[in-house]
């Protein structure tokens, strides 16, 4: 896989962090230390997660190997899916607090897809290390942008930008398919 598209990726991925921060800096008044404690949890859980994902994955590689670029395909599609279908919201949740269990389950549950996608580089080419810190590297700057940028951009529909992530992956998803199929 090319650098290009693990850019790709990594910004796709990004995009529900992106989101969650504009709407807890939209909402909320943040201390200093928020700018930072938040971002570094997004980067650490969506770096870890891609690299659980892809350990996982090449537990798997010797049952899928005849059928990876559709297990691939379809991993990609699900994620793009489940991204254009949240991105039909587009309004911020409300954050009542930012305690550790609360930045932990937001991490969590924003990375999900990144465990997903790690599985899918275990099916493609590259060593994980740098796509996960391409992807943890991506994921703390635009956290941070969120968070600096969330009071003026909350009126705007922020979550409506997943439509586009959700449309590069399933994009990306494609370009395996029929790379390895042609």
């Amino acid at each position: 896989m090319i650098d290009f598209t693990v850019y790709l990726i990594a910004i796709s991925l990004v995009i529900d962090c992106f989101a969650v921060c504009v709407c807890i800096s939209g909402i909320k008044k943040l201390k200093t230390k928020h700018y930072f404690e938040i971002p570094l949890h997004f980067a650490f859980f969506q770096s870890f997660m891609t690299i659980i994902g892809f350990y996982i994955g090449i537990s798997l590689l010797d049952l899928i190997k005849e059928i990876d670029h559709w297990i691939a395909f379809i991993l990609l599609s699900i994620i793009g899916i489940k991204m254009i279908w949240e991105s039909r919201d587009g309004e911020c949740k409300i954050i009542s607090d930012l305690s550790e269990k609360t930045m932990i389950i937001l991490s969590i549950s924003t990375s999900i897809d990144a465990l997903v996608m790690g599985i899918t580089f275990s099916i493609v080419d590259g060593p994980i290390w740098y796509k996960s810190l391409i992807i943890g590297i991506f994921t703390l700057v635009f956290s941070i942008l969120g968070l600096i940028l969330g009071k003026r951009l909350r009126r705007f529909k922020v979550g409506h930008v997943g439509f586009l992530g959700g449309i590069v992956l399933i994009g990306i998803g494609l370009k395996i398919l029929f790379g390895d199929i042609l």
